[in-house]
C-alpha cells in the first residue's frame, strides 16, 4: 500500500520514497476541506441569493420530495466533492518522490506539470508529524517539515509547510523519517501521553465554559427540543475534543537529549513536533492566577522560526515539574 525504495547496497547517506497512488487516494478522502468546500459551496448560495428566494423554492421542494430524498441529494453533493478532492489530490502528488543525497533533500511530484525541491537540512528548522480524526482511526499519518527558504529566490513553498510523506502508517512514520533526517526523529515511534486526569478534565472544561459563553446565548431564542438537543450533543463533542488534547498533551526528548518533541492537538487533530534546540527562537513557561495557587500545573509555549515568521507550539496544563525541567533545559542550551 505505501512503497520506500531503500536499496540495502546503496550508500547510508542516500534514502529514497515513494508515494503510492492508493495511499495519495486514502490522502483524499481523509482530507479535511471536504467539509470546508461543503461549507464555502452553501455560503456562496447564499451570498448569491440575497433575497432567500432560491433556498424557499428548495426547501418547497425538499417537503415535497421527503426527507429521505433530501439525505440522498447531500450525501451525493458530498460524493461529488470527494471525487473531486481524489483526482485534485492524485495530480498535485502523482509520483510524489523524496530522496536524499548527502545533506540535501530532493521532493518531486506532479502528473501535468513537474514540481521539484531541493532543500538542504541546514534549513528545516522542525519536523511535525500529523493525524486528524480520520487518519488517527486509520492509523496514518502525514510528516511534514516546517523550513527557512532564501525569500529572494523563486521557492515554492517559501510561505508554507513542504509535505516530506503525504502519507504513511502510523507505527513506521518515526522510523521513515529517520531515514532521511536521523539527527531530528529517533527510529522509533514515540508514545506521549498525559501523566493523570488533569489535564483532560482542565481542557474539557475550558472547551464546555467557552463554548457556552460564546453560544450558549442563543438558547434563549431558539429554545425548542431540537436545539435543546443539539447543545447537549455539541456540549459533548466539544468536551471529548479538550479530553483528547488532555490525554494526549506531553513533552520528551530523544537522541541523548538533542531534540525536544511536543505533542498537542486542536479538536481531534494531533500534532508531534520534533525540533532541536538551537532551531527554538524563545521558549515560555507561564501559570495563571488559578495555577499558581496550586503551583502544581504550568503552559509550555515554543516559539519556531519560519518565513511567515514565528510558529507557536503550546503545551498546556504540563506538571510544574515536567515543565520546570524543559525549560531549565532549555536555558541550558
Amino acid at each position: 500500500m505505501f512503497q520506500s525504495a531503500a536499496d540495502a547496497n546503496e550508500e547510508p547517506k542516500k534514502r529514497a520514497f515513494r508515494a503510492s497512488t492508493f495511499s495519495l487516494f486514502l490522502y483524499a478522502i481523509t482530507a479535511p476541506e471536504v467539509l470546508l468546500q461543503f461549507a464555502l459551496v452553501f455560503g456562496l448560495i447564499s451570498r448569491i441569493d440575497h433575497n432567500g428566494e432560491l433556498y424557499s423554492k428548495i426547501f418547497s421542494e425538499m417537503t415535497a420530495l421527503g426527507i429521505v430524498i433530501v439525505i440522498a441529494l447531500v450525501l451525493a453533493f458530498l460524493l461529488l466533492l470527494f471525487i473531486f478532492n481524489i483526482i485534485k489530490t492524485v495530480i498535485l502528488y502523482y509520483g510524489f518522490t523524496v530522496k536524499k543525497e548527502g545533506h540535501h533533500l530532493h521532493i518531486q511530484r506532479g502528473l501535468f506539470e513537474v514540481r521539484s525541491l531541493s532543500l538542504s537540512e541546514s534549513r528545516i528548522q522542525s519536523l511535525q508529524i500529523e493525524q486528524n480524526i480520520w487518519r488517527n482511526l486509520l492509523g496514518l499519518a502525514t510528516v511534514r517539515l516546517r523550513i527557512i527558504t532564501d525569500r529572494n529566490g523563486d521557492d515554492e513553498v517559501a510561505k508554507r509547510l513542504p509535505t516530506l510523506l503525504p502519507l504513511v502508517k502510523m507505527k513506521t512514520a518515526a522510523s521513515v523519517a529517520h531515514r532521511f533526517l536521523p539527527e531530528l526523529v529517533a527510529p522509533k515511534n514515540l508514545h506521549i501521553h498525559s501523566k493523570d486526569w488533569y489535564q483532560s478534565l482542565a481542557m474539557g472544561r475550558n472547551g464546555l465554559l467557552w463554548f457556552w459563553l460564546l453560544l450558549g446565548w442563543t438558547l434563549y431564542f431558539f429554545c425548542n427540543p431540537i436545539t435543546v438537543l443539539l447543545a447537549i450533543l455539541l456540549s459533548g463533542l466539544v468536551f471529548a475534543a479538550g479530553f483528547y488534547k488532555g490525554k494526549v498533551t506531553g513533552t520528551t526528548t530523544i537522541l541523548d537529549g538533542r531534540v525536544l518533541v511536543m505533542q498537542t492537538a486542536h479538536l481531534f487533530d494531533k500534532k508531534t513536533v520534533y525540533v532541536p534546540w538551537n532551531r527554538i527562537q524563545s521558549m515560555t513557561l507561564s501559570q495563571s492566577f488559578w495555577l499558581s495557587l496550586s503551583n502544581q500545573r504550568a503552559h509550555l509555549m515554543v516559539l519556531i522560526r519560519s518565513d511567515n515568521g514565528v510558529s507557536s507550539v503550546e503545551c498546556r496544563y504540563l506538571p510544574l515539574k515536567e515543565a520546570k525541567a524543559i525549560y531549565q533545559e532549555y536555558q541550558r542550551k
